[in-house]
């Protein structure tokens, strides 16, 4: 059985107890489907469950996010925490022994990754503590609810810089279980409170200022100088790290970096550019003007040259004409069906690409069913095969290709043209099957 949704989103949960997917990091769809070898559909359908727990977020155009909480959601995370595990605590009794046992197993992996030098493990052996502990207590919602807020919480700690040691969270867990296995619920909650307390008062919540620059700032602050040089320091320091509210503080230093950048894209953007639109140009020009030349000369197919020049007797003459303009007229309203039915075909197909909905693979194949091709081959047919017929009868008219003779039978040239169409849908399912993982 192949990986799915809940998989994948709880390997990101797991990465996020463990401290290895920092706040802000992005999930690419693509890279995401690549790692775990599934289509981007469960992928997506992932990321969406973790985007209603809180724990990603998404942007229309840059794509899907860790989130990086702000200090109010932060204490907001910690206060729903608190609610959650003391009210849990309150007023239990003592646990039975399988319970016992299993939370004990816990801390002896916990003091196991904390002799190891396995980072990850040990964070994630933290963060998993007080879900397990809620399982334990017999409320697996709870539970479940108490998991996104865990990983929230780790990385809240890990934007703001946590220093709670990670020994002093083992013994406040080594404690907390004592405590409920002499049956003394009250001093597991105080334990509990206390614990959650001192994780919160280890962060730097109060310490950040709303000056975007303020982490640079004070990692670029001169370490401290003696005394005797402190009056040479200071000049040097005040020219180098301007005051928060200076002239080149965050908001214009930061929409002067972005000017730059936007003038470096447009010109390399325009540097990659030109030798393709030169390129173009000259195969696409080049026809262009010879086909004008063409229509102001006698040029024939027997004599191919350019003189003599005739000017505008060539349009006088077919403008005259009134088969070219019955012709005319059909090609017009056979171009303007086409486009347009292939513009909100193809419209059609790019918005329900790129939206998150639900049954989406039904949506898509009501879209790029084969009635609407069938639609195309029947004003094919005609302007071919038809009595007036378009642009490129008169020219067929006058030829004896062997291969035109099939429009003496119009069931024949209408049933080639139906089977190559359903020959190169076929072929454009497979592939969005196999690259996509749609239908």
């Amino acid at each position: 059985m192949g990986i799915t949704a809940t998989d994948i989103s709880q390997r990101i949960i797991d990465a996020v107890l463990a401290q290895k997917l920092a706040p802000g990091t992005r999930l690419g769809e693509q890279p995401l489907a690549l790692l775990f070898d599934c289509s981007r559909t469960i992928v997506r359908e992932a990321l969406t469950r973790l985007a209603a727990r809180g724990i990603v977020t998404v942007s229309a155009r840059r794509g899907w996010y860790l989130i990086a909480p702000s200090r109010e959601e932060a204490r907001e995370a910690f206060e729903a925490r608190r609610v959650i595990e003391l009210g849990l605590l309150r007023g239990r009794r003592a646990l039975d022994k399988p319970a016992l046992t299993r939370l004990k197993k816990h801390l002896a992996q916990e003091k196991a990754a904390l002799r190891g030098d396995d980072v990850g493990a040990r964070s994630f052996l933290l963060g998993d503590f007080h879900v397990c502990l809620a399982e334990c207590l017999g409320n697996s919602l709870l539970a479940d609810t108490l998991r996104d807020y865990t990983a929230r919480t780790t990385l809240i700690a890990m934007l703001y810089q946590s220093s709670h040691e990670a020994a002093q969270s083992c013994q406040e867990h080594v404690a907390i279980v004592a405590a409920l296995e002499r049956g003394d619920a009250a001093g597991a909650e105080a334990l509990m409170a206390a614990h959650l307390a001192s994780v919160q008062s280890g962060l730097q919540l109060d310490t950040q200022t709303d000056d975007p620059l303020h982490q640079l700032r004070q990692a670029l602050t001169p370490l401290a100088s003696p005394a005797a040089t402190a009056a040479s320091v200071a000049p040097s320091t005040s020219r180098r790290l301007r005051p928060a509210g200076g002239p080149f503080s965050s908001a214009r230093g930061t929409s002067m970096k972005r000017s730059a950048g936007r003038d470096r894209a447009w010109k390399t953007g325009w540097a990659f550019s030109l030798p393709g639109m030169a390129t173009l140009a000259v195969v696409m020009g080049l026809p262009l003007v010879y086909a004008v030349l063409m229509s102001v000369s006698s040029m024939t197919l027997m004599r191919p040259a350019l003189l003599p020049f005739t000017g505008a007797q060539n349009y006088l003459r077919i403008m005259d004409n009134p088969q070219f303009w019955g012709s005319l007229w059909l090609t017009v309203k056979y171009s303007f069906v086409t486009v347009m039915a292939e513009f909100v075909l193809g419209l059609g197909i790019a918005l329900m690409l790129n939206a998150v909905v639900r049954a989406k693979p039904v949506y898509f194949a009501i879209l790029t069913i084969a009635l609407a091709e069938f639609a195309r081959v029947g004003f094919a047919h005609l302007g071919f095969t038809g009595g007036s017929g378009g642009l490129f009868l008169p020219v067929a008219q006058h030829s004896h290709n062997d291969l035109w003779r099939l429009r003496g039978d119009p069931a024949m040239f209408y049933y080639l043209l139906l089977a190559a169409t359903v020959a190169a849908l076929t072929f454009c399912r497979a592939l969005l099957q196999s690259r996509v993982g749609y239908f």
